[in-house]
Formats: C-alpha cells, structure tokens, sequence
C-alpha cells in the first residue's frame, strides 16, 4: 500500500489586504481562533443578542485576525475608525469564513471547486 502524503503548506490562498486608517493588514491566513469564535457567536446568537459587550467581544475577534500589523488591536480599531469604516472592515475580514458556513465556496479565495 502507497502512503499518502497531502502537503497542506502547498495550499496558497489569494494575497487579501486591507488599507484602514492608514494601515495595510494583510488578512490571507485568518487564525484558526477566528473561525471559532464566529462559529461560536452563530450558535450562541440569542445569547449574545443579550450581552452588552458582544460587539466589543467581536472587534477583539477582528483584532486577532490583524495579527500581520501589530499596531492593529481592539483598541487601535475603535480610536481609528469611525462605525461604517470598522462595520465595512469586518465584512470583509470574515467574508471567507461567513462564505464558508453558507457553502459558498466559490467564494472562497483559494477554496474553488473543480
């Protein structure tokens, strides 16, 4: 029997960057944290609906995927951007993973079906 070696390091997403307030953030390899925590917001929503800080908790979630600019935290995105920018940005960070959890993969940089 042959042995199955899949090298997922192969696996090359689309460059997606994004220029707020000044800075680029390059959001290519959302952390696996991310995709957690939305899962987890998605099944808790009416839960979070009842939480004062739930969108303070997802501007920390939108934090952790802007590790490529260290300058970027949740702190750094409330005093930079004003509501539309930051609501706009988070659309756009977790576009894959929203896209993903609908089974639109075709919109999925990096993840087209055959």
């Amino acid at each position: 029997m042959e042995d199955i070696i899949k090298d997922f390091d192969k696996i090359v997403r689309p460059v997606r960057k994004a220029k707020l307030s000044g800075e680029i953030i390059d959001l290519s390899k959302l952390p696996t944290l991310v995709t957690i925590r939305i899962a987890k917001a998605q099944r808790d929503k009416k839960k979070l609906s009842e939480d004062p800080n739930s969108f303070e908790k997802t501007i920390e979630t939108i934090a952790i995927a802007c590790k490529s600019n260290p300058k970027v935290t949740k702190d750094w995105l409330i005093e930079n951007t004003d509501l539309e920018q930051l609501l706009d940005f988070m659309a756009f960070v977790l576009e894959p993973v929203t896209n993903r959890v609908k089974g639109d993969t075709k919109n999925v940089p990096g993840d087209e079906k055959k």
